[in-house]
């Protein structure tokens, strides 16, 4: 299946030892001919497959079934070992299908599966502190709280976790969400997306700059200091368009 360049959703999952990313993949129901190694991105190895269902989740007219009425869906599984904990970061076009596909799988293991969220305020400390080289936070979400209710305010620019707004935010606003612009191979750079939930999305347009995500969710788990949740993040995010 040729990749498909839009807008993809991904979650960190807790993974087992003996679990690969193609084991993972047959378990979401990929085809197991088609699936297929992606070059190693880091120190993420990667799997790409095709899950055919009925309902097309593209929304697109230019969406063609094939003969049985199914419409395929590319899913990617990466696997990492980071500081002796093996993790799978799974990603997909269409957040409902990815949701949908997660849940079944959870629906048919003994044990429920185990996704990963950070404390975003550990993120944004990361960000405020450290530069990567191609890695660099551009917006960031606050929650905020108290006599105002509850809304979302987001600050955008060079760096905004060390502007003066931001500061003044910290006594009446929790951190929600950050966006982070990712410079390894694309001409264009890939903004990448990331909620207190979990939830991780950015626009790739080649299956290459999957290493802009990979080396985000490294990054996260370094030192984000995830908490495991039998919670889908996917089931937190308001919508597939919804770009904090």
């Amino acid at each position: 299946m040729k990749f498909e360049p839009r807008r993809y959703s991904a979650v960190l999952l807790a993974a087992d030892r003996s679990l690969t990313a193609r084991q993972l993949l047959m378990a979401l129901d990929c085809e197991r001919s088609g699936i297929k190694p992606v070059t190693p991105i880091g120190e993420w190895s990667v799997g790409a497959g095709t899950v055919r269902v009925r309902a097309n989740y593209s929304r697109s007219s230019r969406a063609v079934a094939d003969d049985d009425g199914l419409y395929p869906h590319r899913v990617f599984v990466a696997d990492a070992t980071i500081d002796g904990r093996p993790y799978h970061l799974v990603a997909s076009p269409y957040v409902r299908f990815l949701a949908k596909c997660l849940k079944r799988l959870d629906d048919s293991r003994p044990m429920p599966l185990i996704y990963f969220k950070p404390s975003m305020s550990d993120v944004f400390s990361h960000f405020e502190t450290t530069r990567p080289t191609r890695l660099a936070a551009t917006r960031i979400s606050v929650l905020m709280e108290g006599d105002v209710g509850l809304e979302i305010v987001s600050l955008s620019g060079r760096n905004p976790l060390r502007s003066d707004l931001r500061h003044a935010l910290l006594g009446v606003a929790s951190p929600y969400a950050i966006r982070v612009k990712g410079t390894f191979i694309e001409k264009r750079p890939v903004n990448i997306h990331a909620d207190r939930h979990g939830n991780i999305w950015c626009h790739l347009g080649s299956e290459e700059a999957l290493i802009n995500m990979a080396a985000f969710a490294s990054v996260m788990i370094r030192n984000g200091h995830l908490a495991p949740t039998s919670s889908s993040p996917l089931l937190r995010l308001p919508g597939e368009d919804s770009d904090l």
